[in-house]
């Protein structure tokens, strides 16, 4: 039973973790399109590529 809670729970959390990942990379990618379309395309083609969020933050930050 406790094994059977534990993996709903994680599934659960993971679930959430998708949903935020999802929202954060709207938030990002509108926010670099207004203040650099280049670096908001760029955005926008990195998630589209299966970037992380992390990962994309690095990349434009070295652009």
């Amino acid at each position: 039973m406790e094994q059977l809670v534990n993996e709903t729970v994680m599934g659960e959390l993971s679930s959430m973790r998708g949903m935020m990942e999802e929202h954060f990379a709207g938030l990002l990618w509108s926010d670099r399109q207004r203040r650099s379309p280049i670096n908001g395309t760029l955005t926008k083609h990195l998630f589209a590529a299966g970037f992380s969020a992390q990962m994309v933050r690095m990349i434009i930050a070295t652009h």
